[in-house]
């Protein structure tokens, strides 16, 4: 829940700013201030943002931040050019009265001679339209607010539900505490979950938590994972837990089968 709050808060600044994160003033932007809630900015910074000469750029956002740019350059030019499309003319309105073709004839008036109403009578006849309220062309473009689309890709990491399943599968192995997941480890599940997702092409949850039970029951196989070979000298038999297998190296030996030497 932190790590979506800052998350939140920081694209809510990239978004109001049209700019990355300046890397010495991101804990202050996520309203960070506590310890754990500076480590879940440090987590989603690390797995979302990139890096760049001080200042922590995402590409999903900056290409947002572009489309919006566009639409508002194109906004403007359109209100240069009165909101007509390029290329157009605006053709002149209202009834001009006078001569057979259309044009009014312009002469000077003689004083001797009776003056010809007839196109007074003919013009009080006319349906008069009420005039068109001239276009309003405010000083400054509204500016674009951003929300986010929906991400495209594999489901959203079950934290919890994975820890459940945990539980449940190795009941006699090391437990986590669901509200001290967080940080590098819930950081550390999520990449494998996603990385996993994508390469097994997961289409909703329970895809992902079918996975991870069999990973689990492979894990509960193995003699050395679950505490079974005898240790060193002077050393507590090791015992895996959730954090230590979602970390890159042990999370591919894992798969690689070198924690399965011998048979369980």
């Amino acid at each position: 829940m932190l790590e979506h709050g800052a998350y939140g808060l920081l694209l809510d600044r990239y978004y109001a700013t049209e700019q990355g994160i300046p890397a010495d003033q991101a804990h202050r932007l996520a309203r960070a201030k506590s310890k754990d809630e500076r480590a879940a900015v440090d987590a989603v910074l690390a797995e979302f943002f990139t890096l760049e000469s001080g200042v922590y750029a995402n590409g999903r956002a900056d290409r947002e931040v572009e489309k919006a740019q566009s639409k508002i350059k194109a906004a403007q030019e359109n209100g240069k050019r009165g909101g007509r499309p390029k290329g157009t003319r605006q053709e002149p309105t209202g009834l001009l009265l006078g001569s057979e073709t259309g044009t009014q004839e312009q002469s000077k008036p003689n004083p001797l001679q009776i003056p010809d109403t007839r196109h007074q009578e003919r013009q009080s006849n006319l349906t008069v339209a009420p005039a068109f309220p001239p276009e309003s062309q405010p000083a400054d473009q509204p500016s674009l607010t951003l929300v986010p689309a929906k991400k495209a890709g594999p489901p959203d990491c079950p934290h919890l539900a994975i820890l459940a399943l945990w539980a449940e599968a190795l009941p006699a192995m090391p437990q986590h505490s669901p509200t001290l997941w967080k940080g590098s480890r819930s950081a550390h599940l999520r990449a494998r979950w996603r990385d996993t997702a994508v390469e097994k092409g997961w289409a909703v949850e329970a895809d992902g938590l079918t996975y991870f039970r069999r990973l689990f029951g492979y894990i509960g196989q193995s003699r050395f994972l679950t505490g079974k070979t005898p240790p060193a000298r002077d050393r507590q038999p090791f015992q895996a837990e959730l954090a230590w297998v979602v970390e890159p190296g042990p999370w591919a030996k894992l798969h690689e089968g070198k924690y399965h030497q011998e048979a369980a």
